[in-house]
């Protein structure tokens, strides 16, 4: 997990190795997840980052008691045996601004061959 100093973006990656699971079932577990915690509501369509074949979605919401908005963003990709999911929550007005960063970082995201060949 990666906070920044004060209201700034938090990052949280998981891993798993889950064998014969595909890409697109690992994600759509995962897209579920943010729908069953009734907070989220998906913004736009998914979208894939050719450079790494990440499955990503953006969601947008307030939790109880909070008095603005969060913006979401979920990103899952794969390789051998290995799924990773990463998450980036800011509030509206960071993500919007810093949009193409986020995406060129998790773009950026890899899973080495070491370990998702072990």
């Amino acid at each position: 997990m990666i906070n920044a100093p004060g209201d700034g973006p938090s990052l949280i990656g998981s891993g798993w190795r889950v064998n014969e699971v595909s890409l697109r079932s690992f994600a759509d577990a995962r897209f579920a997840g943010v729908k069953d915690m009734r907070i989220y509501r998906q913004v736009g369509k998914e979208i894939v980052l050719a450079q790494n074949n990440s499955l990503v979605r953006e969601y947008e919401g307030r939790w109880p008691d909070d008095s603005k908005k969060t913006s979401y963003l979920v990103a899952c990709l794969g390789a051998g045996s290995i799924r990773v999911s990463v998450t980036l929550t800011t509030d509206q007005g960071c993500f919007q601004k810093d949009r193409p960063f986020f995406l060129k970082m998790l773009a950026s995201a890899r899973i080495h061959s070491t370990v998702a060949n072990n």
